[in-house]
């Protein structure tokens, strides 16, 4: 779970093993209060709502 001073998300880390380590592929993020989803893109450094038929 993480907080912000206006709201809390449950954080998923989306990734695989690898032999020696974890390799992360993505993160979800659920606001606890509207379940709205975003995700965050790793390259751009930013969060984004994510939309129903819209690809991760």
């Amino acid at each position: 779970m993480y907080g912000t001073d206006s709201a809390f998300y449950i954080v998923l880390h989306l990734g695989h093993d690898m032999e020696d380590h974890f390799a992360t592929d993505g993160w979800i993020y659920i606001d606890t209060v509207t379940r709205s989803i975003y995700v965050y893109d790793l390259p751009n450094d930013r969060h984004y709502k994510w939309e129903l038929n819209q690809p991760l």
